[in-house]
């Protein structure tokens, strides 16, 4: 559960950037959710962090599997769903992609519009088959 809400606050992150806030939505994310553990405070700077310094590659990503769309077109609270789940899937191995996919398209489901889960989980699709990432779960 509470990597779930780590994603979901990281989310609202990157959608606060997007928008020309300065971050300063850490602190007060974190204070929101105390619940939330030192991994997912970890988690969710590394999400931060990773989706600025790889802006243009993950926003390449996005822009080939969206086929017909422009990222300055698309519904700001998807393009940062989008980011989010493109840097789980480009740059941390550890998080299998159908997990990724799942999640933000709940993320979606809660906060885009009505079409938004679906159009999360085409591109999302593209992008993890066009990478040829199709993580499971590690065994033990």
């Amino acid at each position: 559960m509470a990597r779930k809400l780590a994603r979901e606050s990281a989310m609202k992150l990157v959608y606060e950037r997007m928008m020309g806030g300065d971050g300063n939505g850490t602190l007060q994310i974190l204070e929101e959710y105390p619940i939330l553990s030192e991994n997912d405070k970890q988690y969710i700077e590394r999400v931060l962090i990773g989706t600025i310094d790889k802006a243009e590659d993950i926003d390449k990503h996005i822009e080939q599997s969206a086929i017909d769309w422009k990222l300055n077109r698309m519904p700001k609270v998807d393009l940062a769903i989008l980011r989010l789940g493109a840097f789980e899937v480009l740059y941390m191995d550890d998080i299998p992609t159908s997990v990724t996919a799942n999640e933000c398209v709940e993320i979606a489901k809660k906060y885009g519009e009505d079409k938004s889960p679906r159009f999360i989980n085409g591109v999302l699709g593209k992008i993890i088959a066009s990478v040829g990432k199709d993580r499971v779960r590690p065994t033990k």
